[in-house]
């Protein structure tokens, strides 16, 4: 406690420098509103969180991704360095990890509640970890190793170190030995494995220099120049910020080189190929016959991993400094130059030597089968979002609570035909309408002609009643209700709901449904049903704390809170009825087709959707068997611009765009996207919900 206070304090003094940092530094400032937590990532709480540093972390990352294939968890990946986000592969979302400071971190994981975090090797964030500890998120650490930075902590700070180890709930190292408190198992290291990627075909033998540092270049082309016959040199520097160095370097030698980033056209009459682009460098090394690793003339650095020289085979050349991953050299051929003027031998050996067989590693199996246990965990509690507007939260509620009690003053006006209203405590995102739609179901079976009243939100022009008869465009009614009026069910958008319902009566409804009017109470309703969502049952406090309009002893004034799982939701009031439900995706439209579920099963697809909580799209495409490479996302009720959409045309390419039925009403009716549908289904209380309707038809 004593260290998370001091290092606490600490970091929040030093947060104003670190944000200029961050902001400044080219290798982060990228993402820097993401660093911050001032641009979270959209998913729904539950995500299996995978932290990789860089480029080296994400490939085991992403071999992770596929051994979890089967899972139906939505997966997010988090990365340091811009280097890092720019090669990602191997998830659903992507974002920057936060800067490790308390309160920075603190909103990340109030906001995200992931299931799980899974770092890759031990990045031991103070901040993030003892965040995960206060809140009750399992942290595991695949690829454990004893690097040079926890040798480090546990020789200068040992008391620090032990607090962190305490809040890893399993450590899953890379071989035996692994000195740490808590439960360890041996699964090898995660960055070996086949590459997942298309190798680059070479024309003739190869050498691969992978992520060399500044000054090995020099030392490295020398030693390369005195072999004979020189091969292809394959040069990767380790930042992009050097690559315009290095070409300088290779054109001041005289060398022919060639640039990765302007095509692979010519890759035979070069001496040198430059990779100057970032998450590329793997696919050299199938095809190549040796490899030299970067880092390992340095005796700060230490050297970086040659699990993926080892994984396709090659003979790894490095220099006489290699602490910094010991393990990952365990069953590699090694050709060690002790200094600079050796080298050139070395690499001559290596060359000789040539490839062997690909390693067939199952870390990625073994971690994916260690975290079994993790993936179907509790979902971490909903917490204030914003708890230091705590007092104008204190505030609002006392205007609602007033605005409640001047309503109850007032007599509701009827409209002759019972009236069901449909509502929430948020603000929105819960599932009203969806709720709507399958009230309405329900009443048409029953024999009734239902129609459904709102106030028609972000519809354009002036005000005034409009029916779906007219037209269903969500300019017209709004995107929710121009949803349900493509569905063919009767909508009446109108900001006076007591005019709405007038005329939904006029043309022949005997019974209304309100959509999102649990807070509008000038019209008389004979059965008051509030939507709750499981995982946000107190909405993240009252408005501005969080997005709630009112607090759960509202319920009072329900006749039935409908609950929305996954989670538990809140504890209803004695004598409330309840309805637990859940989304159940049935199916997708195309160009006004009605294609089945499995239209998509197993395609890459790039999604795209404008709601109040779009995680929870995200899981359904997951869920329907999706393969989600892309994930853009904008406010509620967005309207998409042309720009927009072609810029989604692009991203998608020839995978399929994919987007909710509400943002296709927002859509032009020539474009071509594909539209999940779903519909709710009762799990619990169907009983209670058909004796209320009847009730109230009666």
């Amino acid at each position: 406690m004593t260290w998370r206070i001091a290092l606490g304090v600490l970091q929040s003094l030093l947060a104003p420098a670190w944000a200029l940092v961050t902001a400044l530094h080219p290798r982060t400032r990228g993402a820097w509103p993401g660093r911050w937590a001032l641009r979270l990532p959209a998913v729904a709480p539950g995500a299996v969180w995978v932290h990789g540093a860089s480029v080296g972390e994400g490939r085991a990352a992403e071999a992770l991704f596929g051994a979890l294939g089967g899972s139906s968890r939505v997966l997010l990946r988090t990365a340091s360095t811009d280097t890092g986000l720019q090669a990602a592969r191997g998830h659903h979302v992507l974002a920057p990890r936060p800067v490790d400071v308390p309160w920075v971190v603190g909103r990340w994981l109030d906001r995200v509640r992931p299931r799980v975090l899974v770092l890759v090797e031990s990045e031991l964030w103070p901040a993030l970890l003892f965040g995960c500890r206060a809140r009750g998120i399992p942290v595991v650490v695949a690829g454990a190793r004893q690097g040079r930075g926890t040798r480090r902590l546990r020789r200068w700070l040992p008391g620090l170190f032990e607090d962190l180890a305490d809040c890893v709930a399993l450590w899953l190292a890379r071989a035996p030995g692994l000195d740490v408190p808590g439960p360890v198992q041996v699964v090898g290291d995660p960055k070996l494995g086949p590459v997942a990627t298309e190798p680059v075909e070479l024309a003739r033998p190869a050498l691969v220099a992978g992520s060399t540092r500044e000054g090995e270049e020099e030392v490295l082309l020398d030693a390369w120049a005195a072999l004979d016959p020189r091969p292809l040199l394959v040069l990767a520097p380790r930042h992009p910020e050097r690559f315009e160095e290095v070409a300088s370097l290779l054109g001041d030698r005289g060398l022919a080189f060639h640039r990765w980033s302007q095509g692979s056209a010519d890759l035979e009459t070069p001496e040198v190929l430059l990779v100057d682009t970032v998450g590329d460098l793997v696919r050299f090394y199938p095809r190549a016959r040796a490899a030299f690793v970067g880092g390992t003339l340095s005796a700060a650095v230490g050297g970086h991993s040659p699990a993926e020289a080892v994984s396709c085979g090659l003979p790894v050349v490095r220099g006489p400094h290699g602490s910094s991953n010991v393990e990952a050299y365990e069953g590699a051929r090694v050709f060690e130059a002790t200094g600079a003027e050796a080298l050139a031998g070395a690499l001559a050996r290596a060359l000789e030597a040539g490839p062997g067989e690909p390693v067939a590693a199952d870390a990625p199996a073994r971690i994916a089968a260690a975290l079994g246990p993790y993936l179907d965990g509790p979902i971490p509690p909903e917490r204030p979002h914003r708890p230091l507007l705590a007092p104008f939260a204190l505030l609002w509620s006392a205007v609602v609570r007033v605005r409640s009690a001047w309503w109850t003053l007032r007599r509701p006006a009827r409209v002759g035909v019972p009236v069901i209203s449909v509502g929430g405590l948020g603000s929105g995102g819960v599932g009203k309408t969806p709720v709507v739609a399958a009230l309405v179901e329900r009443l048409v079976a029953l024999g009734r002609t239902p129609a459904v009243v709102a106030r028609g939100y972000r519809r354009r022009g002036p005000g005034g009643v409009r029916t779906g008869h007219r037209s269903p465009d969500a300019a017209w009614l709004g995107d929710e209700l121009a949803m349900l009026a493509q569905r063919g069910v009767p909508v009446v958008s109108a900001p006076d709901r007591v005019a709405g319902a007038r005329a939904a009566v006029a043309e022949g409804a005997d019974v209304l449904v309100l959509d999102d009017g649990f807070q509008h109470r000038a019209l008389h309703r004979d059965l008051d049903v509030v939507v709750v969502d499981g995982r946000h049952p107190t909405e993240g406090g009252p408005l501005p704390m969080g997005e709630g309009r009112e607090g759960l002893a509202a319920l009072a004034r329900a006749d039935l809170v409908w609950c929305m799982t996954p989670g538990a939701g809140p504890e209803t009031p004695a004598g409330l009825a309840r309805v637990r439900a859940a989304r159940a995706p049935t199916g997708w439209l195309r160009n006004g087709e009605e294609l089945p579920l499995g239209a998509l099963a197993g395609q890459e697809v790039v999604a795209f959707a404008a709601v109040a909580r779009p995680g929870r799209f995200l899981e359904d495409l997951v869920a329907a068997g999706c393969r989600v490479r892309g994930w853009h996302t904008a406010r509620d009720h967005h309207p998409w611009t042309p720009e927009e959409l072609a810029a989604l045309a692009r991203a998608a390419g020839a995978r399929p765009l994919v987007c909710t039925e509400k943002d296709l009403a927002r859509l032009p009716p020539d474009f071509e996207v594909n539209a999940l549908r779903f519909e709710v289904r009762v799990l619990e209380g169907e009983a209670t919900l058909d004796a209320l309707l009847e009730g109230v038809l009666a």
